[in-house]
């Protein structure tokens, strides 16, 4: 392999690490582990839940279908 094609391929492999990371680190790292209690007042949909001396909170790792998507009233 010359030095002419190497150079692009270090280049894309650095990126390509790089954004691997981010998504690993920083888009996943989001969520924390909440030890509280309280009372559900208010299920906003199927993942989102108004709780009293919490808030609002949303589960991890539930994929549950938005207000405006289709099966909406099904999750609630």
């Amino acid at each position: 392999m010359s030095k002419r094609n190497f150079h692009p391929f270090l280049v894309i492999f650095t990126v390509s690490l790089v954004l691997f990371s981010l998504n690993f680190f920083i888009i996943r790292g989001h969520a924390w582990e909440i030890d509280s209690t309280g009372t559900a007042y208010y299920i906003v949909d199927g993942d989102t839940l108004d709780v009293t001396s919490v808030g609002r909170i949303r589960l991890a790792d539930i994929d549950a279908p938005e207000s405006y998507q289709q099966g909406y009233d099904a999750a609630t």
